[in-house]
């Protein structure tokens, strides 16, 4: 059998209630009853607690037949002596019939009776689905494997502190935790080791930094640290609701945090140079201790951090959501499958569980006389569709797996009574296939595309060192060197070559965007708001580097330091758009490079930029990465025309 298990402690005031609280919305989501303590309920076949139950169906398992099928037991103690109250309530599903099957869920393979039904990345967890209606004896698929979920817990005399214990049996390797552990964490604030249970992704300022490190060094922690970094390019909203759909498999076993642009700074000033966080990026810290009952965890440094740890990279966190989600989830469940139960937790189980087995069913109930007995007949406007409604595979069988699962959901659900036949369920599993092969195609067009362009700007960077001297701009006498009244340049060509006086602040891109605004007829105009913008970044290296200054351009721009220069607020813009962030051909100009001690991958998405001009079709910008936290630098990756959006699309 397969096992989920999920241990934490919790010390809140009123935990009975809130247990019993999430037992009962858990039930109620599933369409049960939550039985009373010292009652096994059958549930039979799939069908509901008994006759005349919620759906109106008989139950062949109820009193008076088999228990062949399903069931709900619940049992509570209470010691006088030591006024300690410990419970149990399992929940048995004997396969695809249980309830809450057909849909992925408690019938598809590796879920479990208590998980919300979702097969594929969708709605974060918590969000009920009304159970489907039964299906006829014929129509029913075969069963994918019996799942039982039980939930035991301990409180002690105070009704503050305890303990509680979520684990999910099945014949399938799960697929995601059950659903009453995250609920359960969430209402009792569990505790893993010293560190509170995190329900999504937070987001973490600066005054929550010195408390995220001293949980990664947590010696009692059983269960990985997810920590994503960002600056003031990012959109820290929408970045923690895309860790959240991350994490939403394994709530209850990880840690996730999402730290804002400050924060970041604030983190990368105290940890070790290989565990500094760029924006973007995403580290997993395993457990450093033993824990409570386990295994040794990683080894740790002088300091009390991990020595090693796992990194994710800006480009999958937002284009792999499916894959890293799966991966999030099974280095989640590694760990909690590492967690020994204390002793006095571990028998308490065993004997709470013995006690769930003996229970006794509920008293037969008999129809009033003169009242016939209710017919197997679902309620009015519950789907059943006909045995020869469901799609087939070529060989006549029912199509198995998460696709074949997923497909025939959704054709069930679009159909309804009508038939599909063989070829045109084939017909779509090739559609599937070639989309798959073509996505995969063009992400390994679109690497490159951006591996050949980075070379290509490598070249033109050595060609100019090589001639001694940047190349002169096209277009009559405006390449050479001539400055303003102000003693900015007037051409992107004199720019270039007075670029190494702001040692602050380092170019990266390619020049040659540039060096073709000089063909403009406003140049000049655009060279000298550019340098300006140049100057006003390089002050604000200068002010984060003797702590002067406050963190962000946008913040230092708009309260800049007495002495340094600024640039008009309003022409600056600290994050692109959601949709310019979110669509892959606006994304990916922006996409910029910048050495590989600030990012592995050599490149991080410049949403920050300055406006040079408006209006026409030239509009330039500067686009830049605050790496101040880091090496203490401004990386500037981009300076030309407007880069594509969806106005200029």
């Amino acid at each position: 059998m397969h096992q989920c298990p999920i241990f934490f402690r919790f010390d809140t005031s009123g935990a009975l209630q809130a247990i019993d609280g999430a037992v009962a919305a858990w039930f109620g989501d599933l369409g049960l009853t939550v039985p009373e303590p010292g009652i096994r309920l059958p549930l039979g076949g799939g069908t509901r607690n008994e006759p005349g139950g919620p759906d109106g169906v008989d139950d062949p398992g109820g009193p008076g037949g088999p228990d062949t099928g399903g069931y709900a037991a619940r049992v509570a103690r209470f010691d006088r002596g030591s006024g300690r109250r410990t419970g149990c309530v399992v929940l048995h599903s004997p396969g695809a019939d249980s309830p809450g099957a057909g849909s992925p869920g408690a019938g598809s393979p590796g879920a479990d009776a208590g998980a919300v039904p979702r097969a594929v990345p969708g709605p974060r967890p918590g969000a009920a689905k009304p159970a489907p209606a039964p299906r006829p004896a014929a129509a029913r698929e075969p069963s994918s494997g019996a799942h039982t979920t039980l939930v035991a817990y301990g409180i002690d005399q105070s009704g503050a502190r305890g303990w509680v214990f979520v684990c999910g049996e099945g014949e399938r390797p799960p697929m995601r935790t059950p659903r009453p552990a995250a609920a359960l964490a969430s209402a009792l604030r569990g505790l893993d080791g010293s560190t509170p249970l995190t329900v999504g992704a937070p987001i973490a300022q600066v005054p929550a930094v010195p408390g995220l490190l001293e949980a990664i060094r947590d010696p009692g922690r059983t269960r990985p640290f997810l920590v994503v970094g960002t600056d003031h390019g990012f959109p820290v909203r929408r970045l923690s609701d895309l860790v959240s759909s991350l994490v939403s498999d394994a709530e209850g076993l990880i840690h996730s945090h999402v730290l804002d642009a400050p924060a970041t700074a604030r983190f990368n000033e105290a940890v070790p140079g290989p565990m500094r966080i760029g924006a973007g990026l995403g580290r997993v810290f395993p457990p450093v201790g033993s824990g409570t009952g386990r295994a040794p965890g990683a080894e740790a440094d002088g300091d009390g951090f991990p020595r090693r740890h796992t990194v994710i990279g800006a480009d999958r966190l937002v284009s792999d959501e499916y894959g890293l989600r799966r991966e999030l989830w099974h280095l989640a469940l590694r760990s909690a499958r590492d967690v020994a139960l204390p002793p006095g937790v571990g028998q308490a189980v065993t004997e709470l569980r013995a006690l769930a087995d003996d229970c006794r069913p509920p008293a037969p109930t008999t129809p009033p006389p003169g009242q016939p007995r209710p017919s197997a007949v679902p309620k009015p406007g519950a789907h059943m569709p006909h045995a020869d409604a469901l799609p087939r595979t070529r060989g006549g069988g029912v199509p198995r797996g998460p696709l074949g699962t997923l497909l025939g959901d959704i054709l069930e659900d679009v159909l309804g009574e009508r038939t599909i036949d063989t070829d045109t369920l084939e017909n779509l599993r090739v559609v599937a296939r070639r989309g798959n092969r073509r996505t995969r195609e063009h992400r390994r067009d679109r690497d490159e595309i951006r591996r050949l362009r980075h070379e290509l700007a490598a070249a033109r960077r050595t060609i100019d060192e090589l001639r001694g001297a940047r190349p002169p701009a096209a277009g009559g006498d405006r390449g050479h060197t001539t400055t303003t009244d102000d003693g900015a340049p007037s051409t992107f060509a004199e720019l270039w070559q007075r670029l190494d006086t702001l040692p602050r602040v380092r170019f990266t891109g390619d020049p040659q965007p540039a060096l073709r605004l000089d063909r403009q007829s406003n140049s000049r105009g655009y060279a000298r708001k550019a340098w300006k913008a140049l100057l006003a970044l390089s002050d604000y290296a200068e002010s984060r580097a003797t702590g002067t200054g406050p963190p962000g351009v946008h913040n230092y721009l708009g309260n800049t330091p007495e002495g340094c220069r600024g640039f008009s607020l309003h022409e600056h813009a600290a994050v692109e758009s959601d949709t310019t962030t979110r669509a892959a051909h606006f994304r990916e100009p922006r996409v910029l490079p910048v050495p590989e001690t600030v990012h592995p991958d050599g490149e991080v998405f410049m949403g920050g930029h300055f406006r040079l001009g408006t209006g026409g079709t030239v509009s330039p910008r500067l686009h830049y990465h605050d790496d101040t936290g880091g090496s203490g630098i401004v990386y500037v990756g981009y300076i030309g025309p407007h880069l594509p959006n969806q106005s200029s699309n």
